[in-house]
């Protein structure tokens, strides 16, 4: 699992990239029906890549007014050991790159970075910072399963079940330590990609002194 964008860090703006977390700011949401923010705002500047956290298949890729905006669902294609996936949602996009029904790879480029659909720009009573005219990625996350006794998003034939839909937040759970696993990858990759080099030279040494 990688991050969403580029050199992401898990830290409030301006020390970070994020402006609201999950849970925050219950009296705004009320109005959603929400117990408070259902996912991450991360603050990009407009028309910044984002990409897929992991691989799977698209299962909505849609353009509202309202709400998300220009958004898109994925639903994970590596299940857990009892059969849960995962569904990400990224919302309010200037573009969508992706369509429902398409297959996308782990860090593949899949939407560019927006202010569609509700957005606040500016400073509010919520949060102090609100930079680039309110442009932000919000990246959601429900665990799912699939049923054929559950639901599918228009133009989907892939049905889901929401886990623990009723918990206030209509399945959203906390990202943040999803993400917080994708931030150790980068550097992990960097020592194993190190020591197979190591490894490489080694046997090249070894090679030419058996010459």
């Amino acid at each position: 699992m990688i991050n969403p964008v580029k050199g992401f860090k898990m830290a409030y703006f301006p020390k970070g990239d994020i402006t609201q977390y999950f849970a925050e700011n219950p009296v705004l949401y009320s109005q959603f029906g929400l117990a408070g923010h259902n996912g991450i705002d991360i603050v990009r500047p407009h028309g910044e890549p984002i990409y897929s956290v992991c691989s799977g298949i698209v299962v909505e890729s849609k353009h509202t007014t309202t709400g998300y905006g220009k958004y898109i669902r994925v639903v994970s294609d590596q299940p857990d050991r009892k059969g849960v996936r995962q569904e990400w949602t990224y919302g309010h996009n200037s573009k969508n790159m992706v369509e429902t029904g398409q297959v996308v790879k782990e860090g593949e480029l899949i939407a560019l970075m927006g202010n569609t659909g509700f957005v606040v720009s500016g400073a509010t009573p919520f949060w102090k910072f609100n930079p680039f005219a309110g442009t932000h990625l919000h990246l959601g996350l429900r665990l799912c399963k699939l049923s054929n006794k559950g639901w599918s998003y228009s133009g989907s034939d892939i049905k889901l079940s929401i886990l623990d839909h009723q918990n206030g937040y209509y399945g959203s759970i906390n990202p943040v330590p999803y993400l917080s696993e994708a931030n150790d990858v980068p550097e992990a990759t960097a020592w194993r990609e190190m020591a197979l080099t190591v490894i490489s030279l080694a046997n090249a040494v070894i090679n030419l002194l058996k010459k």
